[in-house]
């Protein structure tokens, strides 16, 4: 399978206005601060960004977003080795064009 170039985000990087979709990276090329996250698994839609959760010992390492597609909420809690990734949902379509 191809891989696509997916984004680690923060709740400041998010759109409101925008449809994401979700996956975990499955390759990480660089190192911090400029690495770039590939996956090869599948995307899932997830939609329009609606708010976050954060919490820890001190250091709120743990946490989830929140979105909203067709009326549905859906959470995705972020794992602890970093590789929760999103990419807006019309990069997706330009890029099925594209292929």
């Amino acid at each position: 399978m191809n891989e696509i170039e997916v984004f680690r985000m923060t709740e400041h990087h998010f759109d409101r206005n925008k449809k994401y979709a979700f996956a975990l990276a499955t390759k990480i090329i660089g190192k911090w601060p400029c690495e770039k996250y590939f996956t090869s698994e599948p995307l899932r839609p997830v939609g329009q960004f609606i708010g976050a959760k954060f919490w820890g010992y001190g250091d709120k390492t743990k946490g989830e977003f929140h979105f909203i597609l067709d009326d549905k909420q859906t959470c995705i809690r972020l794992d602890y080795a970093g590789r929760t990734c999103f990419i807006d949902m019309d990069s997706c379509l330009i890029l099925q064009e594209v292929e």
